[in-house]
């Protein structure tokens, strides 16, 4: 199958799509995405324009990993794609919950030694 076989239809799926193909038309896909998947990051990171950076930032180089071993599996790039940004960004939100749960719980450790002593 050459490269002038894959088609990406406008719904995002793909088309005469081999495995190895799906690498290359991952980048094309990627840019006409990045700006939705930006403002996806950016609502979900609470409209701070670092963190969304970041975020997306974080699921490119995710979807490029996976993207490299999964490549058969994927049936619509761009749906996968949206999916992975919106989940990273949640995990993303749930590791600083803990990590602030963490710091409080070490605070309160700290403040009943005090009370002992």
């Amino acid at each position: 199958m050459k490269s002038s076989d894959i088609r990406c239809n406008s719904d995002g799926t793909l088309t005469g799509t081999a495995p190895e193909d799906m690498v290359s038309e991952f980048w094309q896909q990627w840019q006409e995405l990045k700006d939705k998947l930006y403002r996806c990051c950016l609502k979900l990171m609470n409209f701070n324009p670092t963190d969304a950076e970041d975020a997306l930032s974080q699921a490119m180089l995710k979807a490029w990993e996976k993207v490299q071993t999964n490549a058969g599996k994927i049936k619509n790039l761009q749906a996968w794609l949206v999916q992975l940004t919106r989940n990273l960004c949640i995990d993303i939100i749930r590791q600083r919950s803990l990590e602030a749960t963490g710091v409080d719980s070490l605070e309160w450790v700290g403040v009943t030694e005090n009370i002992d002593t």
